[in-house]
């Protein structure tokens, strides 16, 4: 073997030991966290992308009903969406190359895996602030 081919050989071997050892976990609605089997990842990455869809939906509805009323609150509205766009930017980006039929490497996989939980995580945040919003209103 060449000395490329050996290092496309190592690389491709040190990446795919890091795939085996990505672990990914859910945190369930009763707090507990639990690690999510590999072969339900595409749901769970599925089921995330579609809260953080409902959740930026409710958003451009709702919001403009609460805005008028307290600046602070439209900051704190603000703010979480904003916590939750940059936590499911892998998520976004991945959706995006899929629909546009674009080549998905094992980073940008990588990548997805890893902002599962945060992106889930701050969409529930974004979605109780906006609860929260509406019911003090």
């Amino acid at each position: 073997m060449n000395p490329a081919s050996l290092r496309l050989a190592a690389a491709l071997a040190v990446t795919l030991a890091i795939a085996a050892c990505v672990r990914v976990d859910r945190t369930l609605p009763d707090g507990r966290v639990e690690r999510v089997p590999r072969a339900e990842l595409p749901s769970y990455a599925q089921t995330v992308f579609k809260q953080r869809n409902a959740v930026s939906t409710e958003y451009l509805i709702r919001t403009p009903e609460i805005a008028d009323d307290d600046a602070a609150v439209t900051a704190d509205l603000d703010a979480a969406e904003r916590r939750m766009d940059d936590a499911c930017a892998p998520v976004d980006a991945l959706a995006i190359a899929y629909r546009d039929g674009e080549e998905v490497g094992l980073r940008a996989k990588l990548r997805l895996a890893h902002a599962l939980e945060p992106c889930a995580a701050a969409t529930s945040a974004a979605e109780q602030a906006l609860k929260d919003a509406l019911a003090a209103k």
